[in-house]
């Protein structure tokens, strides 16, 4: 029996990372990768030629887990063509695999983090989807007025 895929380690490993899960709704690129084995992280591409792209992530008052943290339309990874902004399931009270750690090292320090599966990463996206798409059009509207 083939092993279920919940966990950025599941699709890669250090040093590797790889797009697990990538659709388009509301006219936004989506996009989830498994970073290098560790954590997941989650985009929203629009076209490198739309008026809301080249704005640093500070600028996006979207409300993600952690804030946005990536702003870019340069990267090895991420499809070409899109201006993306970005976030990653990194921080303080999240579990990461950085350099192989073995998966018990924090257990036998007494830590608890939430590890993340790719569906809750999914559900969270939906639930972001909506927001972003308010300022991508608000952003057409502006640049048509």
């Amino acid at each position: 029996m083939e092993k279920t895929k919940r966990y950025a380690r599941d699709f890669t490993k250090y040093p590797n990372s790889k797009i697990v899960k990538q659709w388009i709704e509301s006219g936004i690129k989506v996009v989830i990768l498994a970073c290098k084995g560790s954590h997941f992280t989650a985009y929203f591409g629009i076209p490198k030629d739309h008026p809301l792209a080249g704005f640093s992530y500070d600028d996006i008052p979207l409300s993600v887990h952690g804030g946005l943290t990536y702003s870019s339309s340069d990267s090895d990874v991420l499809p070409s063509g899109y201006y993306f902004y970005g976030w990653d399931y990194a921080h303080a009270g999240d579990r990461t695999f950085f350099d192989n750690l073995p998966m018990d090292f924090l257990e036998g320090m007494g830590i608890s983090e939430h590890d993340w599966t790719l569906k809750e990463v999914e559900e969270e996206v939906r639930d972001a989807i909506s927001d972003f798409s308010i300022f991508v059009k608000l952003a057409e509207k502006i640049k048509n007025n």
